[in-house]
């Protein structure tokens, strides 16, 4: 191996051990989103330091064919160490601004798009009920007048009981709009 590639690769190392505490640190910062599972958190830890050395290994491999030196990893721990003592805080502050501006992006899109479609769906929905509704009391109205007492009687026993399915249902269906 000439010098040269060992000195590229020192330099990719380098910037590897950058690379590896921007990486931990955005992987830090999301990950209080899963930390109530700890079968998520273990999975996504190995997850994430299987991606890092695969990546840093193929950075690795493209330099030099993959061989592996002692310095190589000093130069990684000096990447890493360089990153926390000069621009931690600085991609931290970045990262937020980052997070912060698709958040209000994608609420600004949900605003734009889903909502409506959201709202529109709800209203057809109550309207539908609503027609049920006045049909339901209209044909309640006409049996009450034309059929005799005693099927009367029978239909609004069982009505009774269908009543109790339908405000069972909505019940559940408005516990389910809430959520």
């Amino acid at each position: 191996m000439t010098l040269n590639v060992q000195l590229l690769t020192m330099g990719a190392m380098i910037v590897g051990g950058w690379y590896l505490g921007m990486a931990n640190d955005t992987f830090r910062r999301f990950q209080p989103l899963w930390k109530k599972s700890r079968i998520l958190t273990y999975l996504f830890e190995i997850a994430f330091w299987l991606i890092q050395i695969a990546v840093l290994f193929y950075v690795l491999y493209r330099i030099n064919y993959g061989e592996i030196r002692f310095y190589y990893f000093v130069a990684l721990a000096f990447g890493f160490a360089l990153y926390i003592a000069v621009f931690q805080t600085m991609y931290k502050k970045m990262l937020n601004l980052i997070i912060n501006f698709v958040k209000k992006l994608l609420f600004i899109l949900y605003k734009l798009f889903i909502a409506p479609i959201i709202y529109l769906t709800k209203f057809i929905f109550r309207l539908l009920f609503r027609i049920v509704r006045a049909v339901l009391s209209l044909v309640h109205a006409i049996g009450k007048r034309l059929l005799p007492e005693k099927i009367y009687k029978f239909i609004a026993k069982n009505v009774a009981t269908y009543s109790t399915i339908v405000n069972t249902l909505y019940k559940k269906l408005s516990a389910f709009k809430r959520k």
